[in-house]
């Protein structure tokens, strides 16, 4: 590839990070475009709360490649991890290339037959313009805070932010009424850091929703449910190798996400539904729920197995039993006055100082495409051929593929977009691309929820999305038998109850298995390439 090839990194979070490097190492000229104000690098991790700790664990989220250059805890702070991921685009010559309080809000096709793009970047007060060649485009999810508006908020005495304006727990004042709106894992963090300054804390929640207690049974790590092969191949999915396809065989749609009693177990085979349901008891037993708590969530546990789904603050399930968290759940905030917060379901919180929006970002205004290709963006976000590229969008790819294994999934669908660009992997055509597009949609939209970023989340199937970019590529799948041999008896021990961990996609050995593939089918291929010449 020529050392003059440009390209424009839009987002310098994690996704960003893995784009830089393994462009960098193709020899494009790289510029990262970030609208944070620096200098911390990471993504959302610098704007995080201070509190916050990694949920997965630190097996899970770094670069294969790049060890963590210091002991870090189980679960890393936030602290851990802005080191990292600084320390990370230090040693790759990254740091230098990324422009931060730069905005790219424009991109339009560059004139005449000349391909690439033309992007308009604000930076602090002024406006101007680049072109590269190539776009990638890895913007995140958490940047545009979602914050509802409450009937009678000017009446509060009290304050009304949304969780992403809270970095410190000194925002919660001891002897202090607060009330947290919201189920995932920042509003559950939020309830016990509250709780834990002494505050009466109240959470309102519309929808009791699963989450994964840190332990099942009190002594199994639920990355021994979540991280092993054994478990995963029982994961609903668009994509499955062979021998996990008749495990699924049988599956049909009897239930629809539009339907008021929809349940995507009941679409699954019923050796895969018997064994949601036993997922379903263990996770209520170990969490210690009983079926009128009103934590119990009232549908299926795949119906979580989407974009998001929480694990549990350790303190938090006693808290409640304590009433150091009081839920009220099936309910939403109606309005307030000075001091009340009047519920929909007719109760009233007295003498509230503070109320928490922990409801998210508005994923689906973070996808900047040209103007002419807006109609592309749909409501559930864009969908991509393999979750990396249009055949519309020539000369860009999108490294947004978030799953709970983050890194090693951005890492492969940029091996699979900087191989189509090498001219070792190959697109099919712009029909069968289409086609493989709709194919996917209308699983999604089958099997998950809707949300504003169904199109491009990979999260729970996190496993068959891996797979199924190595079988794009030509890569063995099975990445333990791979290290390990086939003859190994140990390897397949390791294969089905081993943990994947993300040193399992190491980029040199995917490299190199790339180009041994590619060697062996150089001829009688579809021609390339996702780039016009």
């Amino acid at each position: 590839m020529s050392g003059n090839k440009s390209v424009a990194i839009i987002g310098a979070g994690i996704s960003g990070l893995a784009a830089a490097r393994h462009f960098l190492h193709d020899g494009w000229d790289v510029v990262l475009f970030d609208r944070s104000d620096g200098p911390n690098i990471g993504g959302v991790w610098p704007q995080a709360y201070d509190f916050v700790r990694l949920q997965n664990s630190s097996h899970h989220y770094h670069f294969a490649d790049f060890p963590f250059p210091d002991k870090v805890d189980f679960n890393p702070t936030k602290a851990q991890l802005v080191d990292y991921f600084t320390a990370f685009a230090r040693h790759y010559d990254i740091s230098r290339r990324i422009r931060f309080l730069s905005e790219v809000v424009d991109i339009e096709a560059r004139d005449g037959s000349v391909p690439g793009w033309k992007l308009t970047i604000i930076n602090k007060a002024s406006t101007y313009r680049e072109e590269y060649d190539f776009i990638v485009n890895a913007q995140g999810y958490f940047s545009i805070p979602k914050m509802p508006v409450v009937q009678g908020q000017d009446l509060f005495s009290g304050e009304i932010v949304h969780s992403s304006k809270i970095l410190h727990t000194t925002a919660f004042k001891p002897n202090s009424k607060i009330v947290v709106v919201g189920t995932g894992k920042t509003a559950l963090d939020f309830c016990v850091a509250a709780a834990g300054k002494d505050a009466t804390v109240h959470q309102v929640v519309l929808t009791a929703h699963w989450t994964i207690p840190q332990y099942l049974l009190g002594f199994v790590h639920f990355n021994n449910a979540f991280f092993t092969r054994i478990n995963t191949v029982m994961m609903p999915s668009w994509f499955h190798l062979p021998f996990e396809a008749k495990l699924h065989r049988g599956q049909r749609v009897v239930s629809r996400q539009e339907d008021a009693n929809w349940d995507p177990i009941l679409n699954c085979a019923p050796l895969v539904a018997v064994f949601w349901r036993m997922v379903q008891f263990l996770i209520a037993f170990s969490s210690g729920w009983r079926s009128d708590d009103a934590l119990y969530p009232k549908h299926s546990i795949l119906k979580d197995m989407r974009n998001s789904i929480s694990v549990l603050p350790t303190e938090y399930n006693e808290m409640v039993r304590k009433n150091r968290i009081q839920v009220h759940s099936a309910a939403t905030i109606s309005r307030v006055s000075e001091k009340e917060v009047y519920l929909s379901d007719g109760s009233v919180i007295s003498n509230v100082d503070l109320i928490v929006m922990a409801t998210g970002y508005d994923s689906s205004r973070n996808c900047l495409v040209p103007k002419d290709k807006v109609h592309l963006v749909e409501e559930d976000g864009i969908y991509l051929y393999k979750h990396v590229v249009h055949p519309d969008l020539p000369n860009m790819c999108f490294a947004t593929a978030h799953s709970i294994m983050l890194l090693a999934t951005v890492d492969m669908s940029l091996h699979l977009a900087t191989s189509w660009l090498r001219g070792e992997a190959y697109l099919p055509s712009r029909e069968q691309q289409l086609a493989e597009i709709d194919r996917v949609r209308a699983w999604k939209r089958v099997n998950f929820g809707s949300e504003p970023h169904r199109a491009l989340s990979v999260l729970t199937r996190f496993q068959q999305y891996l797979d199924e970019i190595c079988v794009e590529l030509g890569v063995n799948p099975l990445r333990k038998v791979a290290r390990l041999g086939w003859w190994n008896p140990y390897a397949w021990i390791k294969e089905f109850l081993g943990w994947y961990v993300v040193e399992d996609y190491e980029f040199y050995a995917i490299r190199k298995e790339i180009a041994t593939a590619h060697g062996k089918r150089q001829m009688g291929c579809n021609s390339p390439v996702p780039v016009e010449e």
